[in-house]
């Protein structure tokens, strides 16, 4: 039903093109048993912010891969790929672990989805395999990142598409002031950009940040809008303008196809405060009780 409903308002055009969708339903299975986090792979273990950033990437991908075949680079635990196939034709995913392959596929069995172990600098499928390649927070974990886009290039048929993601080394090291050890090689925006047109005709750049504050947005039925995004600089100051400021993460499209003005996307989570309540409450009632008896001591 997902599938039908996504074939009747995502037609393959050139240029590519997003229509406005009417409300389509999404199911992220999840696994019985999540993978341990290893303090860098996201499972489904983990909640907050990073299951935002992670889980929003695939749901801004599905419209791409409505009635396509997917590759998955860079899988890891399966949730995104299993995402993926409630709207694709058929989706692999491909991981560089085996014990993560081997969870994958004991946890996500969907038509049309299997999982197979290989590498980013040596993907496991013939030339031409695949519509849409799809891949999340994996190129900063290579130095090889030549190698990779013509892995991309060659699995991908005439006219396909590339979405990948990657941290803005200039607002997630820099100016956040964060050193991933798990890192190789991330890139500046201008660096990604580069890269992405090295290899195809056209691409385009989102960023991505996760925030909390108030959406203003379109009800069913109203027309598309133009974006305009309010931005906190302070406890007074406040910038207005139609694009993010400090996006940790870049997104980029890519195809010999032109890409047209992609799609601004948002993730409403309107359970995600009183989670983090549950999560925090409780462990300050934690620590207030540790102080006091201490301070009876």
């Amino acid at each position: 039903m997902v599938r039908a409903a996504f074939r009747r308002f995502w037609k393959r055009k050139t240029p590519i093109s997003l229509p406005h969708l009417a409300l389509v339903e999404l199911v992220r299975p999840l696994p019985a048993t999540p993978m341990t986090f290893d303090g860098e792979r996201y499972t489904t273990a983990l909640g907050g912010t990073i299951e935002q950033e992670h889980v929003h990437r695939y749901l801004f991908a599905a419209s791409y891969c409505a009635g396509r075949a997917v590759l998955d680079i860079a899988c890891g635990e399966g949730y995104g790929s299993a995402l993926l196939a409630g709207t694709a034709s058929t989706v692999i995913g491909v991981d560089v672990s085996e014990a993560a392959v081997a969870h994958a596929n004991a946890s996500y069995r969907l038509p049309g989805l299997e999982f197979r172990v290989g590498t980013c600098e040596a993907i496991p499928l013939p030339d031409a395999a695949v519509d849409v390649v799809v891949s999340f927070e994996t190129i900063e974990h290579i130095e090889a990142h030549a190698r990779f886009m013509d892995e991309i290039r060659r699995v991908l048929r005439p006219g396909g598409t590339a979405i990948i993601s990657t941290p803005d080394h200039q607002v997630y090291s820099i100016e956040n002031g964060v050193q991933n050890t798990w890192h190789v090689r991330e890139l500046h925006q201008a660096e990604f950009y580069d890269l992405l047109r090295s290899r195809f005709a056209h691409a385009g750049l989102l960023g991505q940040k996760s925030t909390a504050g108030s959406l203003i947005a379109p009800l069913a039925g109203s027309e598309p809008h133009p974006v305009e995004i309010a931005h906190r600089r302070d406890t007074t100051r406040y910038a207005i303008g139609s694009y993010m400021i400090g996006a940790p993460f870049l997104i980029g499209v890519a195809s010999d196809n032109p890409v047209g003005i992609l799609p601004v996307s948002i993730m409403d989570d309107p359970g995600f405060i009183p989670r983090l309540e549950q999560l925090i409450i409780p462990e300050l009632q934690r620590r207030i009780k540790d102080l006091e008896q201490k301070l009876h001591l």
